[in-house]
């Protein structure tokens, strides 16, 4: 039975089950037409199973047909629709894969590697989600360069191209073997190709926290594009750079990061989308004071500060956002790069934004025990009057409101 469009994608994360009939003796041309005209429903093909299992015994049927009879053979559906090259390539089998490629005309191996079935996946997409790296040595070992090039960014039923699949999944080997063999412009391309919602793969790989496949994605490009790519935008203006500081993935941020130059990392970790929020305030927000530090720890401590301080359309700081929340470890990683006077300048004037920070530091002891200087005989703010007020006599008058 075929999967519907809607239904491949649906499953496009499941694996087909497959059947187990395995071929047991050699027929003609014309017997094996016949017996694959009159294969019942249950039935599959035979050199599917040959695929799917590594049987070599189809392959001397193949070389007894003619050249249109073995294409014939070759791009025949089983009953889950996929060709034996699809179910080469999805379970590993790259001796398979030669071994029919090279029964094929030219002509024919570039019809083989571009062959799709119902969800739009090629043997290409095939081997590359499910990380069989030497299938996919094999198969673009048939193409020419153009044809490399065009098989890479080959898009499937969702929009998926096989580097997308790699970086998906954390195929880093795989990402090396479909760029190398690129020009320095179609590897840029390729990088950068945008599937369902604008995603580049960069996105995918940063989402889903593979660090090596991020770096394996950025030591394709040059100096000049790699800063492009951590900061090129998705349909809902996010980077992959803030992907990785929602997901919680440090080691994503790290290689993200690293192999940019300093101006340029400054620019990534301020990069804000459409609410201007900064992927440091989305790690305050969400109180991950690991995704703090990763973001922190490869700037400049100037930068460091001014990161910190960033303001969003509100005027809201990361600080904010961390007090809003009542992130307290949030909030002391943020307050780490900060001077004791820096620290105490911060909070020490009243408006809308500082407010509520400096009201949740007078309230949690957890953050005056790590940084003493925050103490409340140290402190004094501005009423809404404008006046100076004690700030032992505010917190008393404000924690009698105040629901811990």
């Amino acid at each position: 039975m075929l999967f519907t469009d809607a239904t491949a994608v649906t499953l496009e994360s499941c694996y087909d089950a497959g059947d187990s009939v395995s071929v047991t003796e050699s027929v003609s041309s014309v017997e094996h037409q016949r017996a694959s005209a009159d294969r019942s429903e249950e039935d599959d093909v035979p050199l599917c199973n040959t695929a799917r299992n590594g049987h070599s015994e189809p392959i001397a049927l193949l070389r007894t047909l003619n050249a249109e009879d073995r294409w014939k053979t070759v791009v025949e559906r089983s009953k889950n629709g996929d060709t034996p090259l699809h179910d080469a390539t999805k379970n590993g089998q790259p001796e398979i894969i030669t071994a029919i490629l090279e029964l094929l005309t030219k002509e024919q191996r570039r019809k083989a590697a571009f062959e799709k079935i119902k969800s739009g996946n090629t043997p290409l997409h095939y081997a590359a989600r499910h990380g069989h790296n030497a299938a996919i040595a094999a198969l673009l070992e048939s193409l020419s360069t153009e044809e490399r090039f065009k098989a890479t960014v080959e898009r499937s039923g969702i929009d998926f191209t096989p580097l997308h699949y790699a970086a998906k999944y954390g195929h880093s080997i795989i990402i090396n073997t479909l760029l190398g063999t690129l020009t320095g412009e179609e590897r840029w391309k390729a990088v950068v190709d945008k599937s369902l919602n604008d995603d580049t793969p960069l996105h995918y790989a940063a989402r889903n926290g593979h660090s090596a496949t991020i770096t394996a994605l950025l030591k394709q490009l040059t100096k000049e594009k790699q800063q492009d790519a951590v900061t090129m935008k998705n349909r809902y203006d996010s980077t992959p750079l803030q992907y990785a500081a929602k997901y919680g993935h440090s080691t994503s941020i790290t290689a993200l990061l690293e192999l940019l130059s300093a101006e340029d990392r400054w620019k990534a970790v301020i990069g804000g989308s459409k609410n201007t929020d900064t992927p440091l305030h989305n790690a305050a927000s969400n109180g991950n004071p690991r995704i703090i530090t990763a973001l922190l720890e490869l700037l400049s401590p100037k930068k460091r500060r001014q990161a910190v301080a960033e303001k969003n359309r509100d005027g809201s700081t990361p600080l904010d956002h961390a007090a809003r929340n009542r992130h307290s470890s949030a909030l002391i990683a943020l307050l780490e790069p900060f001077s004791t006077r820096e620290r105490l300048k911060c909070f020490n004037k009243w408006n809308d934004t500082t407010l509520p920070l400096f009201q949740y530091i007078m309230l949690d002891r957890h953050i005056t025990d790590v940084f003493p200087q925050f103490d409340s005989k140290l402190l004094s703010i501005r009423n809404n009057k404008g006046e100076r007020t004690n700030s032992e006599q505010y917190k008393d008058e404000w924690r009698s409101g105040f629901m811990l």
